[in-house]
């Protein structure tokens, strides 16, 4: 939400609702999930932090190459971050 675009109380109600419908969409997207066994919701679990893995890894090398390494470092850090998620999901026994 950006608080410029905010003139009046039924901006402020708007934005609130637009940001409730993002949260609408996980329950929607994720609902049907829950309806498998739970092997299915750690795949799923375990592809949406790989994807974000590789989007990490992707600005992070932009950023190395661009020469922002204080950017780089953090994306780094949480690059390590996700992939260590991403060990433990594998990890635990369904």
């Amino acid at each position: 939400m950006d608080f410029k675009d905010i003139n009046s109380v039924s901006d402020l109600i708007s934005a609130n609702d637009s940001e409730k419908s993002g949260e609408d969409l996980i329950m929607e997207l994720t609902k049907p999930v829950y309806q498998h066994d739970p092997e299915i919701g750690m795949q799923v679990a375990i592809s949406l932090l790989t994807e974000l893995l590789s989007l990490h890894e992707g600005v992070m090398k932009q950023a190395i190459e661009e020469g922002e390494t204080i950017m780089a470092v953090n994306w780094a850090m949480d690059t390590a971050r996700i992939d260590e998620a991403i060990t433990i999901l594998k990890e635990i026994q369904m």
